[in-house]
């Protein structure tokens, strides 16, 4: 079978999956990433100069690491970070130097459809079973949804790094979520399925796993009050306590309580008792687009409501 590659360059790492696709299934083959906070530092809409160095240098270690297999295709699509920099064009740049890709910058809208797709070709799900996933990112959060046989796709500007960073209350979280989360909880039932890191991570802590075993969290169900005790534990602790518990990368240490509180009030606001964690994701909806099973562009999501072009974060109402 061919083999290809996907890169996602987030607003709080860089991520590399390389994989095969048979008849809609994924089968991956390697899975990279690099801390590189690409967010940090952000301000009146640019991207810090360091951030960008950072990114660019993960995604020339990763996409080295892609080349060593006899790739049939890549694609590279960066999301929240750069699609509100005004000055994106020079990480865009700097990336096509450094890799020879020409990294795409996703809608929110897009950025939801591949974690929905990427989510249904790696999780068991029942016939008919309805779905909620919820992609609590660095900068934004993506939830996607079917709803009478149309997805329906949103993106809110609210994610770990950024709400970390302004010091969002979570008041604030649940007034910006509440629109999204009546829509998406309208018809019940539904099983919520979260992806991202700081769902993977939370599974990771609570099985206490030392080495991260993604066969151990895929799949795993959070309970909404294990994410409260967590929530609270965290942020009772200094962050280099939170460093020493297992299961919990050091590098995130100072993001989880802003991920774990918004994943906390999404749970919360759906009215939902627990979640199933996902290692499938955007990367494996994104890889699916490589292998062309999945198509994103200016058509592909232009019936669903949600955030487009660039997000000012004060541009939403109750916005912090």
């Amino acid at each position: 079978m061919p083999v290809y590659a996907a890169l996602d360059i987030g607003s709080n790492s860089v991520r590399l999956l390389v994989g095969q696709v048979e008849e809609g299934r994924v089968h991956p083959l390697r899975q990279s990433l690099r801390s590189t906070r690409l967010m940090a530092g952000f301000g009146e809409g640019r991207l810090h100069p360091d951030a960008v160095e950072r990114t660019v240098e993960g995604a020339r270690e990763l996409v080295a690491e892609a080349r060593a297999f006899p790739l049939a295709g890549m694609a590279a699509v960066a999301t929240s970070a750069a699609r509100e920099a005004e000055n994106a064009g020079h990480l865009l740049e700097g990336l096509r130097r450094a890799t020879g890709l020409a990294a795409r910058i996703i809608t929110g809208e897009e950025e939801a459809l591949l974690n929905y797709r990427g989510v249904r070709a790696g999780l068991k799900a029942g016939e008919g079973e309805r779905i909620v996933v919820v992609d609590v990112g660095g900068g934004s959060t993506e939830l996607s949804w079917e709803d009478r046989g149309r997805l329906e796709l949103r993106s809110v500007p609210l994610g770990a790094v950024r709400c970390t960073e302004v010091g969002t209350p979570e008041a604030a979280m649940a007034e910006i979520l509440a629109p999204a989360l009546r829509e998406a909880g309208r018809e019940a039932p539904f099983r919520v399925v979260a992806t991202g890191g700081t769902a993977t991570t939370l599974a990771a802590v609570e099985q206490g796993l030392r080495e991260y075993r993604p066969e151990r969290v895929h799949g795993f169900v959070l309970a909404r009050e294990k994410i409260r005790y967590w929530r609270d534990t965290l942020r009772a602790l200094p962050v280099e306590e939170r460093k020493k518990i297992p299961g919990l990368q050091p590098e995130r240490a100072d993001i989880i309580v802003a991920g774990t509180s918004l994943l906390l009030e999404i749970l919360t606001g759906l009215n939902a008792e627990e979640t199933t964690v996902s290692e499938a994701d955007l990367l494996w909806g994104l890889l699916l687009h490589a292998a062309g099973e999945v198509r994103i562009g200016a058509h592909c999501c232009s019936h669903n409501r949600g955030h487009r072009g660039p997000l000012r974060h004060k541009a939403a109402p109750g916005t912090p």
